[in-house]
């Protein structure tokens, strides 16, 4: 899953195209024997623009 900048932490993602300065986080989650994994990593596009 991907979402970008006002949606990066609880939004639903949509159509719009990435560019410089947006925020992508990625999320995994895995459950494996009733082990629970999760972890996020964030990313900037381009440029930083904060």
């Amino acid at each position: 899953m991907y979402l970008c900048s006002h949606v990066v932490c609880h939004g639903i993602p949509g159509n719009k195209a990435l560019k410089d300065g947006d925020i992508i986080n990625i999320d995994i989650t895995v459950i494996l024997d009733q082990w629970h994994g999760d972890t996020s990593r964030m990313f900037f596009i381009g440029k930083e623009a904060y």
